[in-house]
């Protein structure tokens, strides 16, 4: 199967995660227009808190010498992102945080073996354009930049120390907006990050591992 081809399903896989949650909103959406003030306009900032999954796809890797595969684990992680409404349909979102991720090589010559957890800081900005800014349930797609730079590197004992790039990763995204009373909105998103190469070098050891990252979110979210 060709790459791309892979990353567009998966990312409608995630598409129709959060379709069949939350369908049974739509016909009540549809009885919410009379709500006021409307729904989110240009001028609009929204600050969300979401729980947001994070799992590694696509994963395979090559390490020298013990071999095996480099596992990232998934993991729940607390996350807030902020997005301004730079026309009724089209905003910006921005993110920005701190992620600790370990690592584990699986069947090497010597077993399965952890490596060591890396701290790193992420901060993205994506474009995303919303179907129905008047609705109380508003469906969005969007495209963007994740930058990760990593900031400490803590390997445990009997491994060398190990040093690693910063990515640069484009990503597409989708979610929905769903107005709950007033200024508060609850929100489901899936977003798709194509990653390059990540390269690991340390005395002795070496690898290059090719993951990308899908991310599921739940949360809600404050208009102001």
């Amino acid at each position: 199967m060709h790459p791309v081809s892979g990353h567009f399903k998966t990312l409608f896989a995630g598409c129709c995660v959060i379709a069949f949650y939350t369908l049974p909103l739509t016909a009540h959406a549809d009885s919410s227009q009379a709500l006021s003030p409307a729904g989110l306009q240009q001028g609009d900032w929204l600050i969300r808190l979401k729980a947001t999954h994070i799992v590694s796809v696509n994963e395979s890797s090559q390490t020298s010498p013990l071999g095996g595969q480099l596992e990232t684990p998934s993991q729940w992680l607390p996350t807030l992102d902020l997005s301004y409404f730079l026309t009724d349909h089209w905003s910006l979102e921005a993110m920005a945080g701190v992620i600790s991720t370990d690592y584990r090589l699986k069947d090497s010559v010597l077993g399965d073996l952890d490596i060591g957890r890396v701290k790193s800081a992420s901060v993205s900005l994506a474009a995303q354009y919303h179907f129905r800014p008047d609705g109380a349930l508003n469906p969005y797609m969007g495209a963007g930049i994740n930058h990760t730079r990593p900031l400490s590197i803590k390997t445990v004992s009997g491994i060398p120390d190990i040093e690693m790039e910063s990515l640069t990763s484009p990503f597409l995204d989708a979610g929905l907006d769903y107005r709950l009373s007033g200024d508060w909105f609850a929100n489901a998103s899936v977003r798709y990050l194509i990653t390059p190469t990540q390269h690991f070098s340390g005395d002795g050891f070496s690898a290059k591992s090719d993951t990308d990252v899908m991310t599921l979110g739940v949360g809600i979210g404050l208009r102001f």
